[in-house]
């Protein structure tokens, strides 16, 4: 039996039993599938989850642990960069080299109320409605994917800034 699921189905319990999901890009023409539909992934800990989400254990600034995925991650920046340079016409400068590599905060969604609230597409208001606590009180989250994924340090634990100006 299949385990598939468009990613907007995906609901805590999938995410518990399944910490990593990855886009199950090979069967988007499938009847009734798009590129939304995913996939578990089955050995953990991930090497590679840039095509899909992780779970994290995380907490929010005032302490309070809540149900968080991380999208997206690169869990080896520098091995990116390896295979970004094999394609380029000129060498990357310190500069360039030093921005690629310049952590930036990861794309998340937190399970509010019974939905997804997503850091790329909701606003603040919704977030902070639905967890009944001020910006202050959530940001910076700490979050910990490292039982799940294998990378360097800072993509594996860290802590959200705020996405928002306050």
């Amino acid at each position: 039996m299949s385990l598939a699921k468009p990613a907007n189905k995906l609901t805590p319990k999938d995410w518990e039993k399944h910490p990593v999901w990855t886009f199950d890009l090979d069967n988007e023409g499938k009847p009734g599938r798009d590129e939304t539909w995913m996939v578990p992934v089955k050995k953990l800990p991930a090497a590679d989850i840039r095509n899909g989400g992780c779970r994290a254990k995380a907490t929010l600034a005032c302490g309070k642990p809540i149900t968080l995925v991380l999208w997206g991650v690169d869990l080896n920046p520098e091995q990116t960069l390896k295979v970004i340079a094999q394609y380029r016409v000129k060498p990357m400068t310190k500069a360039e080299r030093a921005e690629y590599l310049k952590p930036t905060p990861p794309q998340f969604t937190i399970f509010v109320k019974s939905e997804w609230w997503h850091s790329e597409l909701n606003g603040p208001s919704d977030l902070t409605k639905g967890l009944g606590l001020t910006m202050q009180e959530i940001f910076p989250i700490d979050y910990d994917i490292s039982a799940f994924a294998v990378g360097i340090g800072y993509a594996v634990k860290g802590k959200i800034p705020s996405p928002f100006r306050t």
